[in-house]
């Protein structure tokens, strides 16, 4: 369905663009390769999560904040 497809990449797109402005490009494929390939499946990663993808110390607090902020006003 080229609907779905579309709107899949732009879902895919939203996380790139989050990332990206968060100085967190490069996680990206890993995020994706682990099943995180949404926005709104990132918002629910745990701190065990972010550390068996090796996210480093600095990182982690980086997305945590931008998840709180998030969530406080989606």
């Amino acid at each position: 369905c080229q609907h779905y497809n579309h709107h899949h990449t732009f879902i895919m797109a939203e996380l790139k663009h989050i990332l990206e402005r968060l100085g967190l490009g490069e996680y990206y494929d890993t995020l994706v390769s682990n099943g995180f390939e949404r926005w709104d499946t990132v918002l629910e990663i745990t701190e065990d999560d972010l550390s068996a993808l090796e996210f480093k110390r600095g990182h982690r607090r980086l997305l945590q904040r931008e998840i709180t902020r998030f969530r406080e006003h989606p």
